[in-house]
């Protein structure tokens, strides 16, 4: 302990000289002992090493360097061999990785996983007669004992969504456990065959196993973390393999991500954004909440060798975002701060440019560069081509973020293909300098023919990836299901239980993780789950909403946090809507004012009431958009109709029409309403007639038609 005392100290005061990396707060993941002074850790999706205990990092490249890595869906240090390091990763990047050489160079170990589907959710290395390597890929649970060089289906899971906890100091004992019942089985045989043997006792909807942990001295001992909708969130354990569980909140341990523990040194358990931890000294008998008072100190990593010391990750109070990262020499009591930085990488803004002109055809385009580690960060870089005069840059030189632009002169090129290199340096940057091939193919004029530029803007085709920024084209964002512009133009894309900002060729997730819950209010964003939300629109202030139709709620995205803007099932509004809403937009002429449908017709939501604005027998309402004037139409997908709403003039009440397709002549039965409260007047509810053209016109003079929640409907 004293010798990682000093040589810390050692290295913050050579630090305080003047390194001019770009500073940046990883999370450590992985350290081979407390004598090497390496550290492995993540930032934003990426791996990162140091070899001064944290003090200076350098990104990984498993690729090419200045392209989008595959991202981190696991990572460990083989037990024996610190050089030889392991990375699972998506399908579609390759499944999983080797390194031989501490990191140096890559090579996939990938035989027999799958090649398509879903990125893995669990990963583990397990000591035994020699190293096991286990992999979760949806249903398949997949065993290599040759250190990754083959892969062997052990079994099919009792279901793909849930989790699953291998028992290290047994390794034949697997549990798994189904969130959409928490019934818990288990499999004596490494994942072969499977029984059920409990469940976990809480009463939730909408279920998140937010942890599992098996205590490596007691491979009986059974940990679940749950969250949801409903009663009996908390962190459960089971002394007897799953069979009974108890509620740990007596015992002091809360809701948690992941258990470390050995036979010495404290048992951890992690905890979501790293919001403190959970320790325990007494083999998990009782657990003490550390580093949850004041700002946020929160384990990521465990010295292997040394159990009391650990890294981790400072967040100031009241932020999820950490700020610092940290280390701790007594098992998390005291913390020290530690001066990361990292030599960045200047990122390729496409792997390569291929054009197809016509003679004589003008081209210009712009493109960003950007650093790969976070598209903010300001490098210095110098653009070149290899010198063909038919390609021209806008600027040679400048600072990231730089949008430049190339532009193509054809004039005088004769049909055939040419070829030139676009150079980006960045001597302060780890990769130093990026090459972009460009190849020119230039028809004879007339060749291709009149018609429009089609491209992708984002998304690679690939329906699950875990990279959460990066060159728009380069990350897979599954099925999109709204679109919307932001105030400053930049995309919005609502796809995967994700939502997803485009802003100068690169994506940022900006909320979800992936898991289809409306569930995480009041977390960070990015940690939170959304219902694949079918709208997106944006107020006057620009806060986001998002209409998730499934669980009938809006939810709201402002100032980094994320909330529940309209519950629908709501009692509070004393109106079953039936079903949520596809569709969303604002009222420019309410505050804070929302149109949303159901098969009542046409909702409205103040921020305090919900009001069936007109009804309307819809069968399937989906799609709504309205004009300059505030005319509202709304698409039914069961009817094949597209229906206008028209706002109510002066004495006149809402009108709707057949807007196109074809169907049965549209009426509008109401019932009778008495007013409660507010002085509201008792009022005839008439059936409605149809006007010129076909437009049925409300003979009330005012267009809500039923007030909901202040109001009784009879």
């Amino acid at each position: 302990m004293n010798w990682v005392r000093m040589k810390l100290i050692g290295l913050l005061c050579l630090a305080a000289t003047g390194l001019a990396q770009q500073p940046f707060v990883p999370a450590v993941v992985a350290t081979p002992g407390s004598n090497s002074g390496i550290l492995y850790g993540v930032y934003r999706g990426a791996l990162v090493k140091s070899t001064d205990l944290g003090l200076t990092w350098n990104p990984i490249y498993l690729t090419e360097a200045g392209l989008p890595q595959p991202p981190v869906d696991g990572f460990d240090i083989d037990a024996n061999d610190p050089n030889t390091l392991y990375l699972a990763t998506t399908a579609a990047a390759g499944a999983f990785w080797k390194s031989s050489d501490a990191g140096v160079t890559w090579a996939t170990a990938n035989s027999g996983l799958p090649s398509t589907g879903p990125a893995p959710d669990y990963f583990k290395q397990v000591q035994d007669s020699g190293t096991f390597l286990y992999l979760k890929f949806g249903n398949q649970f997949f065993k290599s004992q040759d250190l990754g060089r083959t892969w062997v289906v052990q079994g099919t899971l009792p279901g793909s969504a849930g989790r699953i906890e291998i028992a290290e100091a047994r390794r034949a004992w697997v549990y798994y456990v189904e969130p959409s019942t928490l019934a818990v089985s288990f499999s004596p045989d490494e994942g072969h065959s499977w029984q059920p043997v409990g469940k976990v006792p809480a009463s939730l909807s909408n279920t998140v196993i937010t942890g599992m942990g098996v205590l490596y001295f007691s491979p009986g001992a059974l940990y679940v973390s749950v969250d949801g909708s409903g009663s009996g969130q908390a962190a459960y354990r089971s002394p007897d393999g799953g069979a009974t569980f108890s509620d740990q909140t007596s015992a002091g341990l809360g809701e948690f991500t992941k258990i470390l523990s050995f036979t010495t040194g404290p048992t951890y358990a992690l905890t979501a954004g790293y919001q403190g931890t959970f320790r325990s000294t007494d083999g998990a008998q009782t657990w003490a909440a550390v580093g949850t008072t004041g700002d946020r100190y929160g384990i990521s990593a465990v010295d292997p060798q040394l159990r009391t010391t650990v890294y981790g990750v400072k967040t100031v109070f009241g932020s999820p975002v950490p700020t610092a990262l940290v280390t701790s020499l007594d098992a998390g009591a005291t913390w020290a701060t530690i001066p990361a930085t990292i030599f960045p990488t200047v990122a390729k803004p496409v792997a390569r440019i291929n054009l197809t002109l016509e003679e004589s055809a003008p081209y210009a385009a712009p493109f960003n560069i950007t650093v790969s580690e976070d598209p903010t960060w300001k490098l210095a870089v110098t653009i070149s081509t290899s010198g063909e005069p038919w390609l021209q840059l806008g600027a040679t030189a400048g600072t990231t973020p730089l949008v430049d632009s190339i532009t193509i002169n054809t004039a005088g090129l004769a049909p055939g293909i040419y070829n030139s290199t676009l150079t980006i340096s960045a001597p302060q940057s780890r990769n130093k300098s990026v090459n972009v091939p460009v190849q020119l193919t230039i028809r004879p004029l007339g060749s291709l023919g009149p018609g429009y530029l089609i491209s992708t803007v984002a998304g690679n085709g690939n329906s699950t990836d875990t990279k959460t920024t990066g060159a728009a084209t380069t990350l897979g964002i599954g099925a999109a299901k709204a679109l919307t512009f932001d105030a400053t133009g930049n995309l919005l894309i609502s796809a995967g239980n994700h939502l997803w900002q485009l802003a100068s060729g690169n994506l940022n997730l900006l909320a979800g993780n992936g898991v289809q819950s409306s569930s995480g209010d009041g977390l960070d964003p990015l940690a939170a789950s959304l219902f694949d939300p079918d709208a997106v629109a944006l107020d006057s202030t620009g806060a986001i909403y998002l209409a998730e139709y499934g669980p009938e709620r809006v939810r709201k995205l402002a100032a980094g946090i994320i909330s529940t803007y309209l519950d629908m099932t709501s009692l509070t509004y004393h109106l079953n809507v039936m079903a949520g809403s596809h569709s969303l937009l604002f009222d420019s002429t309410v505050a804070n004012g929302v149109f949303l449908t159901s098969p009542l017709g046409l909702l409205h939501f103040d921020g305090t009431r919900l009001l069936v604005k007109t009804p309307y027998a819809f069968s399937d309402p989906y799609g709504m958009a309205a004009d300059a004037s505030g005319d509202l139409f709304i698409s039914d997908r069961s009817l094949h109709q597209i229906i206008e709403i028209t706002p109510a003039r002066p004495r006149r009440g809402g009108n709707l029409s057949g807007g196109a397709g074809t169907g049965e002549q549209i009426s509008i039965q109401r019932e009778q309403s008495a007013g409660r409260k507010l002085g509201c007047e008792r009022r005839p509810l008439e059936r409605g007639r149809l006007g010129r053209g076909g437009r049925l016109q409300s003979q009330l003079p005012h267009p809500v038609v039923a007030v909901i929640g202040h109001q009784d409907v009879a």
